[in-house]
């Protein structure tokens, strides 16, 4: 009989050969190496379904404690779940998995329903401002606690101080202050008798990370790995060359339009998904030859008036900005390459030349479509060159212990 592994690696081909994206299978693959690690004998063992029922039953149980990790440990389940039938049919459906919402008591959802009906203009601020009341919903319910006017200082308290542990330093303060216009709101509407502000006053300290951008060989070298010659390879290599050479986001990327291409005046004007703000940069003559190419030879007969499309059945929109991570991590890989960056680190690289080569930073902002300079600033700390002359040196600084 075949060993877990064995079985693994069957199960990966055939999501690959029925069409599931480069992601979807590393996720997969992420969730069956850690039912490997449950069993005693590892990669050599053969499946035993007590142990794999056990395994499953000990993230179900850990994901109905824990809001944070509850979408990641539900695809885990669902991807162990296809893996277990995959083994008793031999066969899978291209079918995909659909993110759980986090349950909610029906007394906690029609408030936030409201909140978030009441103070938001579209739809994207309704997500910003819903999963914060949303996590706290579900620790109240988790503890007994069961409307938000049944709730204490202490029990706020406490979820700040059990929440923020599960969250960056960067996260923390937006939790703070979705806290604070919620209790703001309940507090004006009757459901709670204080704002609770001096709760909200607690400082961060948020750590800023330096992210690299893409040395312009590995650039290179991503792109050369790509086959031009295919319809999908037409759409990578346009995808990536927007995000080499105008810097474009993933989530603006997959939603650009043939509509926002000014092919007369040689211009993208596109509305920004992050920001909501408008932005126009110039088709450069490499992007628009490749755009062109991508369109007329290689884009499906499709309806939708995105420029991107899926390519294996469904034919449609791209879904998710991460797939201009998943091209870039496949490419990457294809490449030899192995160095910390994501397909982000191509915008890096954009604003980094940029700074350089000299540009104002209100300039960069400009191009990089920032609505606060205080984002830009960050690519200065790329530009090791020009911060080499501010460097002190260590003329008179005497080492502890040291003696001419």
């Amino acid at each position: 009989m075949e060993t877990i592994q064995e079985s693994a690696l069957r199960y990966l081909g055939k999501m690959k050969e029925v069409g599931y994206s480069v992601g979807s299978i590393e996720l997969a693959s992420a969730a069956v190496s850690g039912l490997i690690q449950a069993h005693p004998g590892g990669s050599d063992a053969q499946l035993d379904r007590g142990i794999a029922d056990k395994h499953i039953s000990n993230i179900e149980s850990l994901m109905n404690r824990d809001a944070i990790g509850r979408w990641t440990m539900s695809k885990n389940i669902w991807f162990l779940r296809k893996f277990l039938d995959f083994l008793e049919t031999g066969e899978i459906n291209a079918d995909h998995y659909v993110k759980p919402l986090l349950p909610l008591e029906e007394g906690f959802a029609s408030i936030i329903q409201m909140y978030v009906s009441d103070i938001s203009t579209n739809g994207q601020q309704k997500k910003s401002r819903m999963w914060v009341p949303k996590r706290y919903a579900f620790w109240l319910s988790n503890h007994d606690i069961h409307s938000f006017s049944d709730t204490t200082v202490s029990d706020l308290r406490l979820f700040i101080i059990e929440d923020t542990h599960n969250l960056s330093s960067k996260t923390v303060p937006s939790l703070r202050s979705e806290l604070r216009r919620f209790h703001v709101w309940l507090y004006n509407h009757g459901y709670i008798p204080d704002t609770y502000e001096s709760l909200f006053d607690f400082r961060v300290a948020i750590e800023n990370k330096i992210h690299p951008a893409i040395l312009p060989d590995d650039a290179a070298s991503i792109i050369e790995q790509i086959d031009r010659t295919t319809p999908i390879g037409k759409r990578d290599y346009a995808m990536m060359l927007c995000g080499i050479v105008l810097g474009l986001r993933g989530c603006d990327l997959i939603r650009l339009k043939r509509t926002d291409i000014d092919w007369y005046h040689g211009e993208l004007k596109i509305s920004q998904h992050k920001t909501g703000k408008p932005l126009a940069l110039p088709l450069t003559t490499d992007v628009a030859e490749a755009l062109k190419d991508y369109i007329n030879n290689g884009r499906p007969d499709c309806d939708e008036p995105n420029v991107f499309l899926r390519h294996l059945a469904p034919i449609g929109i791209l879904k998710s900005g991460s797939i201009a991570g998943q091209i870039f991590e496949f490419y990457k890989k294809k490449a030899g390459l192995n160095f910390e960056g994501s397909y982000y680190s191509f915008r890096r690289a954009v604003g980094k030349n940029l700074v350089v080569a000299g540009t104002p930073v209100t300039d960069v902002a400009q191009v990089l479509g920032h609505s606060d300079i205080t984002s830009t600033k960050q690519y200065i700390a790329l530009d090791t060159a020009h911060l080499k002359i501010c460097s002190l040196g260590f003329d008179g600084i005497r080492p502890r212990r040291w003696s001419k």
